[in-house]
């Protein structure tokens, strides 16, 4: 019986304690389980945020939107993938953003809408006009990047027009083509205006003649880029090198091609006037930032090689190419640096991006 006895005891103290291993198994996987949702939470909340993230990056004026980009995001020790592809044939200037991946017993994945591709300063686009976009002659306008953003007040034409870009902007039925199928007739965009006394204040370097046939820039000093300032019409051509800011308190006449010595070479143009191009301009360089309008008179094909051209007035040509430097849409500290209107001397809270 004490045999029977001790033996009874035993299997209710194995019975009790596989009972207790059950238990607390069942605890620690209801706590991994726990945990495991509260990385799952975490990151259904951060991959939101890393999505719109991944977005601003994507729609960079330099990337084709027909191109699918992909992103790693790594939240507590897991990977996930951030995929934004362009979703403008359903709604336009919006990307698709979605995301996936998995913790140890979840897996997780989302998709959400996010836009507007267009951006919120006038430099960031290919070519913006605040007036009338004119054209005239055989009247073709063409960024080379199909996300090469054109933004115009209003579009005036007569006759075959050709606009191969992304149009911000038209009013009423001017245009003929817009292969990337992107117009948007609510305008929204502004024109940031200067004060030439904000520049003289910066002490800047003085360009004492009427024009130039070739420019060194000085590039970084004191945290901004060298800056010069022509009091009076200034006339330019030849090759610009270096990096800076050619402020001119009048207007600004291309009188034959302007182009840079190197692809790190960047120069951006305040006009506090007009800008005009000679008929003999093919070939130019560099982001203009004009005041009043802007005519260029070039016979067949001007071609902006790299830079942007924004016009607070009127804007006519008659064929213009414009190759589209994302710079500043990509290093937004860097408008700052080049005292960017907008940037500086204060920066405007809305250009900031989340």
């Amino acid at each position: 019986m004490k045999q029977r006895g001790s033996a009874l005891i035993f299997v209710l103290a194995m019975v009790f304690s596989i009972t207790s291993m059950v238990l607390v198994t069942a605890s620690m996987t209801r706590s991994v389980n726990d945990r495991t949702e509260t990385v799952h939470r975490a990151a259904q909340e951060k991959l939101s945020l890393s999505g719109s993230a991944a977005f601003i990056t994507a729609k960079s004026n330099n990337d084709s939107v027909l191109t699918a980009m992909n992103y790693t995001v790594n939240i507590a020790d897991q990977n996930y993938t951030v995929r934004a592809i362009d979703h403008s044939a359903s709604i336009k200037q919006t990307y698709a953003v979605s995301t996936a991946g998995s913790t140890r017993l979840k897996t997780t994945g989302m998709t959400a809408m996010t836009g507007t591709r267009r951006t919120s300063h006038p430099l960031y686009y290919a070519l913006w006009v605040g007036a009338s976009l004119v054209s005239t002659g055989s009247q073709v306008l063409t960024t080379t990047t199909d996300n090469g953003f054109v933004y115009a007040s209003t579009f005036a034409a007569t006759g075959t027009r050709t606009l191969s870009s992304d149009l911000a902007y038209k009013n009423s039925t001017t245009l003929t083509t817009v292969p990337y199928g992107e117009v948007d007739t609510t305008p929204n965009e502004s024109f940031f205006p200067f004060s030439v006394a904000d520049y003289t204040a910066a002490l800047p370097i003085p360009i004492t003649v009427n024009s130039f046939n070739g420019f060194s820039l000085g590039g970084l000093v004191g945290g901004f880029q060298s800056t010069y300032l022509r009091t009076g019409s200034l006339s330019v051509q030849g090759i610009l090198s270096g990096t800076g800011v050619i402020v001119v308190n009048g207007n600004l006449s291309v009188t034959a091609n302007l182009l840079y010595a190197l692809p790190t070479d960047r120069c951006v143009f305040i006009v506090n006037g007009s800008l005009t191009f000679s008929p003999g301009v093919t070939s130019f360089a560099g982001h203009f930032y004009v005041s009043g309008s802007t005519t260029i008179t070039t016979t067949g094909v001007a071609v902006l090689s790299r830079g942007a051209l924004v016009v607070n007035g009127n804007c006519t040509y008659d064929r213009l190419t414009i190759n589209p430097d994302p710079f500043f849409l990509q290093n937004q500290d860097q408008c700052a640096k080049y005292r960017i209107p907008g940037f500086w001397p204060v920066a405007d809270p809305k250009l900031v991006r989340p």
